[in-house]
């Protein structure tokens, strides 16, 4: 990707369905990102596509009721996987300290 280059490009957006592509993501953002969406009441359809292998880019297809956008519904989706990530980093980190503790004590032995 050229530096300036956008990573997100808009297909199509109409006020109840997005089109985008994402550039350089596969098919893990892909299914997190609808599995995320899925959750949500006002989210109709959530789907995502990876073209081809030699392709570097995703495409995430969302529609949703009158109630919201999908816009404001990818924000809320990407906000709401932050905060699960930083949750998960945060417990991650501290398991590894009581590993490391406990590791230090069984090898004083």
């Amino acid at each position: 990707m050229d530096q300036g280059e956008s990573k997100i490009y808009v297909v199509s957006n109409t006020s109840n369905t997005l089109h985008i592509q994402i550039k350089q993501e596969s098919h893990t953002i892909g299914s997190i990102l609808k599995a995320e969406l899925i959750n949500h009441r006002n989210v109709c359809m959530a789907s995502y596509l990876k073209p081809h292998t030699q392709q570097d880019f995703i495409q995430l297809k969302i529609k949703t009721n009158s109630k919201t956008s999908p816009i404001k519904e990818i924000l809320t989706t990407c906000t709401n996987l932050l905060q699960q990530l930083r949750v998960l980093d945060e417990k991650f980190v501290e398991k590894l300290k009581d590993y490391e503790s406990l590791n230090k004590s069984y090898n004083k032995k």
